[in-house]
């Protein structure tokens, strides 16, 4: 028996192992095949009626996920996928492809082999040969899926595409619709008109006004910059930028005088320059032209030149100089890092000055600053000189008044031109020649206002105009009953506003309706507001439209509209109606910038909002029993989307 072991031990050995490892693993796996069928057959949500989807499908919409990843643009257009949010949710993609499959908008896998020329087409047009296989094989690859499960998600990727598409553009306008949207946008009004303006009007009772309003309303818009609206939109009271400047100016004329006793100006050495080159003079040389003939000409030009050479001289002095006491000073991102004692340590321009007409002969250059205040950067213009000067410095033709707005310390410094305070600027030059340097001597960034002292006056300006607007709006029917009842005269007398008679005001200008454009018209006394047009029209239309409107009584025509965004009421007291004819409204209809000037912002989808999870599952009925982080994490999205194209490192387009 001994002897019949150890003659067989080492076969006893394999077998007894084997057995014992089959032991030792067949509970665990026989655990974990029961878990994975398990998860893989049970629920994961329910839609519709109860429709069920299970593990199976969760595992089938995560690797429908890796797939998109690789389909969707990468930076070249905007992805409505991502855009809403759907492109990293199972949950969400899922309801995304039910409901283009419901629409009819998904294909087949031949959708996704066209979508796979297409790729491979723009792929070569971009120079990276493919060919609509290898797109479709490095796809396969990146995601580990099989062709057929990456064409058929390739036809669904598309189809929810299109879905998101047409959504956004598809025209939600009836021709009835757009017919009374021209009909009434062609309405002209003629009659007279009052408008109250609550900004300007002092025959409105002023109110008392506390600091306690007066700071509330500040604490609203101190942080918001003012625009001139006029109305509540308007409101603001952040500082702007705010600068003091100095500068020297180089006068091209007072150089001239020593260009006029240079040597090069003897007959001699005017001769010399017009041999050497008689073309630059105008001159013909195959002609052999007399210099005699072209004497002036050239005697001109050598003045220029000189002129020119001598300015460009001291100009290089100029930079030179002021260059000299930064030469120590370290840069930090385009800018010198100043010490704390830079103030005695820059060199002055009254001592620049001396030392350019020390050393070069000419009249001393003026130097001039900005004044004793700081001046906000839409003053720069206006300065002296240097105002409409400019420099090609960096790289194009810069404005002076560029230039220091983009300095450091204000609120958008521009490091591709860098300009900071105390630190002279390079050379400019303006329409005449002149040279001009400068510096800023002290710089305010904007900022919002921090006490009610600051801005006291502007603050109540706006309040009186609320509180007075406040009025109109709470007194608008008396305002109306005293212009139906004694004329809109009645009115302008009473607080003191002014008549004007208007033909045809209509909402829009007709020549520019009719190229898509809604350009508003001009209520006399006001301005543009297409609102308060809007509300005056809307209300002008319910007037008979062919009627002698004579024979309507004036209180039946006399309409008043606010206007919130322009703090006024407006007064009219309709005489005529101009409507369009019907074959105007019809001709206009059929124009294709109809429909786009028809529409307005309510009309247009957010598919962030029609296609979010929520909408989305409220209109598929869809309910998660388990969520789909609980599943593992088999089929994760991919994240190189790159990989979509080989080897090449081309990206797949989209369509």
């Amino acid at each position: 028996m001994f002897k019949l072991i150890r003659q067989y031990n080492q076969w006893i050995l394999v077998v007894g192992g084997t057995l014992l490892m089959v032991a030792f693993l067949m509970p665990s796996a026989i655990q974990s095949c029961a878990q994975q069928s398990a998860v893989s057959g049970a629920p994961w949500a329910t839609y519709g009626s109860g429709t069920e989807l299970t593990g199976d499908d969760l595992d089938r919409v995560r690797r429908e996920l890796g797939v998109v990843e690789l389909l969707k643009s990468r930076g070249e257009t905007r992805d409505p996928i991502t855009v809403i949010g759907a492109d990293k949710d199972p949950a969400h993609w899922w309801m995304l492809t039910h409901e283009a499959e419901r629409a009819g908008l998904v294909g087949g896998p031949g959708e996704g082999e066209a979508a796979m020329a297409s790729f491979a087409a723009a792929a070569t047009a971009a120079g990276n040969p493919l060919t609509a296989d290898e797109v479709a094989l490095n796809i396969m690859r990146a995601t580990g899926q099989n062709r057929t499960f990456v064409l058929e998600t390739t036809a669904k990727w598309r189809g929810v595409m299109r879905l998101l598409s047409l959504s956004e553009s598809v025209d939600r306008l009836s021709d009835t619709r757009i017919e009374q949207f021209l009909a009434k946008a062609m309405l002209g009004l003629s009659g007279d008109v009052v408008v109250i303006d609550a900004k300007t009007n002092e025959a409105i009772a002023k109110t008392e006004l506390t600091e306690s309003r007066l700071e509330e309303h500040l604490r609203a818009y101190a942080d918001k910059a003012p625009s001139p609206s006029g109305g509540a939109e308007g409101f603001g009271y952040r500082l702007p930028d705010k600068i003091a400047v100095e500068w020297i100016a180089i006068p091209k004329d007072s150089v001239a005088a020593l260009a006029l006793n240079s040597p090069e100006l003897q007959s001699l050495a005017l001769k010399k320059r017009f041999a050497q080159d008689p073309a630059k003079y105008g001159a013909d040389p195959a002609t052999n032209p007399a210099y005699a003939t072209y004497e002036a000409t050239v005697r001109s030009k050598t003045i220029e030149e000189l002129v020119q050479d001598k300015l460009d001289e001291i100009t290089k002095f100029t930079s030179d100089q002021l260059a000299l006491a930064q030469r120590s000073l370290k840069r930090r991102n385009s800018y010198l890092v100043l010490p704390e004692n830079w103030s005695e340590l820059m060199p002055s321009l009254d001592a620049l000055a001396q030392s350019i007409a020390t050393e070069f002969g000419i009249p001393q250059p003026t130097v001039s600053n900005s004044g004793p205040t700081l001046i906000g950067l839409d003053a720069l213009n206006a300065l002296p000189g240097v105002g409409p000067a400019m420099t090609s410095k960096f790289g194009e033709a810069t404005r002076f008044q560029q230039l220091v707005t983009g300095a450091r310390e204000l609120s958008v410094p521009n490091p591709v031109a860098p300009i900071q305070a105390r630190v002279a600027s390079p050379a400019l030059t303006d329409a005449a020649g002149n040279v001009y340097f400068f510096r800023i001597t002290e710089a305010q960034a904007s900022r919002p206002a921090k006490d009610l002292a600051e801005v006291r006056e502007s603050v109540v300006k706006d309040v009186l105009a609320l509180e007075r607007f406040d009025w109109l709006k709470t007194n608008e029917a008396q305002i109306r009953d005293l212009a139906a009842g004694e004329g809109v005269r009645a009115v302008a007398d009473k607080y003191g506003a002014k008549v004007e008679f208007v033909r045809d005001l209509r909402e829009f200008d007709n020549q520019f309706l009719g190229f898509g454009f809604r350009l508003p018209a001009q209520i006399p006394g006001l301005g543009a507001d297409p609102k308060a047009l809007d509300a005056l029209v809307a209300k002008a239309a319910r007037l008979p439209l062919t009627a002698d409107l004579s024979t309507i009584p004036a209180a039946e025509r006399t309409f008043v509209a606010l206007a919130p965004d322009r703090l006024a009421l407006i007064v009219m007291q309709v005489t005529a109606l101009s409507p369009a004819s019907k074959e105007t409204v019809e001709s206009m209809r059929v124009k294709p910038a109809s429909a786009r000037v028809a529409r307005d912002e309510s009309m247009f989808v957010d598919i962030t909002k029609v296609f979010g999870f929520d909408e989305l599952a409220r209109r598929t009925g869809f309910k998660q029993i388990r969520s789909s982080e609980e599943e593992g994490g088999e089929g994760e999205v991919a994240k190189d989307s790159g990989v979509a194209a080989g080897s090449t490192g081309a990206t797949t387009p989209s369509t």
